[in-house]
């Protein structure tokens, strides 16, 4: 993209001198090869923006289950700890389960939603209904003044 606007002067002259061959009545033979030259300038520039766009994106997927386990483990959470937060969140059905882990707010609404699952149902992956791995998570978290 930079090149095409550090170009944009002679790309301006191209297209006068098209311009120019064509009001003079130019021959069908040259009128093809300009109309090729300008559509093969066209793919080169697309082709071109889409690899910076690709290089600038990093090329890299967005994966919410991996941002919450990097995060998780950036935290030096136990074993335990990240067990517990990573069935909370799958149980949840969250798409970004990484938002438990930014509010106090969303982390106690899918806590108590939670706990109210682990009492109506048999809990998962040997969870209690009042799991202390989750509530010493939320006091890492979330500290009281």
């Amino acid at each position: 993209m930079a090149w095409l606007l550090s170009n944009a002067y002679e790309l301006t002259e191209v297209l006068r001198a098209v311009q120019r061959h064509f009001e003079r009545g130019g021959d069908v033979g040259a009128s093809v090869a300009i109309i090729m030259a300008l559509a093969a300038i066209v793919l080169i520039v697309r082709l071109l923006t889409r690899r910076d766009r690709s290089v600038q994106a990093g090329g890299e997927r967005a994966d919410p289950q991996r941002l919450f386990q990097d995060m998780l483990a950036s935290l030096q959470l136990t074993p335990q700890q990240r067990k517990s937060l990573m069935a909370m969140s799958r149980e949840s059905g969250l798409a970004h389960p990484s938002v438990l882990l930014l509010s106090r707010t969303v982390f106690d609404r899918h806590l108590k939603t939670w706990q109210k699952r682990c009492e109506r149902t048999p809990p998962t992956e040997g969870m209690s209904i009042h799991d202390e791995p989750l509530v010493a998570v939320r006091a890492v978290l979330f500290p009281t003044k």
